[in-house]
């Protein structure tokens, strides 16, 4: 088998596990009464992808998501000609889950007495804003959330590394500090350096006053390009 076939396979059976494990527990729990709580939910999420990381991730990298392949490409971590194979696995792997469990309560009385159309069965386990959003939530809000628990994880990153846990690309703006003062050092050579430059882009029409906030207090802080990708490890 190609290495282009091999990682479309796993990331088909890696992606089918994640749909399987993780909505699958929210819409289980939602609609045939299962007491599952946000705990619950979260297990199902990371025990899942854990799975999915120790059967595929020698294989593919165990990315299971577009979103973390185009990342990758983008900072030329993953060869262009190898994309198609992840992202044609990575749908159908979804698309196959989502199949079985719609098949699982297609079959069952999911309604007490009533079958529940397709859009109410997988409503719950949506994601995305306003009538996408389980709770329609507005576009920003889901902006604000990305943003402040994307910087949360590289906060933990950080701490992982001060302990001596391995080694992270974090933001240069984050770690000054510890490499002023020796507590984190540099690992690698310049080329392990990632630099990424952000764009904000926004219709010329007039936004919500919100957005229209926010637009200008990002404006303010318009400093070129900027180093976030330093690899760090904890000085010995």
């Amino acid at each position: 088998m190609s290495r282009h076939a091999r990682i479309l396979v796993a990331e088909l059976i890696g992606t089918m596990i994640l749909i399987l494990g993780g909505p699958g527990t929210v819409i289980f729990g939602q609609f045939l009464g299962f007491n599952i709580g946000v705990l619950a939910v979260a297990l199902a999420f990371g025990l899942s992808l854990l799975c999915a990381a120790y059967l595929f991730g020698h294989i593919s990298g165990c990315h299971i998501n577009p979103a973390v392949t185009l990342g990758m490409w983008a900072l030329k971590r993953t060869d262009g000609k190898e994309v198609p194979a992840y992202l044609v696995g990575q749908i159908l792997g979804a698309a196959i889950g989502a199949f079985i469990i719609w098949a699982i309560l297609e079959t069952g009385d999911n309604g007490g007495g009533r079958k529940l159309a397709r859009e109410a069965l997988f409503g719950g386990a949506s994601n995305g804003f306003a009538d996408h959003s389980p709770s329609h939530f507005a576009f920003w809000a889901v902006v604000i959330t990305e943003v402040v628990f994307t910087a949360h994880l590289a906060s933990v990153l950080k701490t992982m590394a001060l302990d001596g846990r391995g080694i992270a690309w974090l933001p240069a703006s984050l770690i000054a500090d510890e490499l002023e003062s020796g507590r984190l050092v540099q690992a690698g050579g310049d080329d392990w350096k990632i630099d990424v430059e952000i764009r904000l882009f926004r219709s010329s029409a007039a936004l919500p006053r919100a957005a229209e906030a926010f637009w200008r207090a990002a404006s303010c802080l318009d400093e070129g390009p900027t180093r976030v990708g330093d690899p760090v490890r904890a000085a010995q």
